[in-house]
């Protein structure tokens, strides 16, 4: 998905399962990715929803020290919209560091950008999905690899891992 570099488009005019060409913007581009992973259950929502765990985004909430690889991260670039935006921790190959992976209307296309300060400054929400449990945990139960299809997600998002 990365690697075709769908274009940022924010339209109720767009269907959760239109071709990637359609466009994307935040909550779209998960969906599609985690859909084509085969990961069952989650819907097309706003990040708003996603971040509140509704829609299928189950998880749990991790403080900043414990991000890791494919924790959703939620931005509130606007007091009007909490959680308005949404976005992906991928790991750069070449520097070892959490980049982010999100469809962005600042570059009109779904980008991987360094983790800046300018993006550190608005989160507010950072969520590990977890897949397939059927037990509510703790988030000190659960390890930083819990059931996450990494790999598919990877190849799904683009990224040679």
């Amino acid at each position: 998905m990365l690697r075709a570099a769908p274009k940022y488009k924010m339209s109720d005019l767009i269907r959760p399962d239109d071709p990637l060409e359609s466009g994307v913007d935040c909550s779209r581009l998960h969906y599609l990715a985690y859909k084509r992973a085969g990961v069952f259950g989650v819907r097309r929502v706003t990040s708003r929803d996603m971040a509140a765990g509704r829609g299928g985004w189950k998880g749990v909430d991790v403080e900043p020290e414990d991000i890791d690889e494919l924790t959703l991260v939620f931005f509130t670039f606007k007091k009007e919209r909490p959680n308005g935006h949404t976005g992906t921790f991928i790991l750069n190959g070449k520097t070892s560091k959490l980049d982010l992976l999100h469809a962005s209307s600042f570059y009109g296309k779904t980008v991987l950008v360094p983790y800046e300060a300018k993006y550190r400054n608005k989160v507010t929400a950072l969520r590990r999905i977890t897949i397939g449990d059927k037990i509510e945990r703790t988030k000190q139960s659960i390890p930083k690899t819990a059931k996450q299809p990494t790999g598919v997600l990877y190849r799904l998002f683009g990224i040679n891992k």
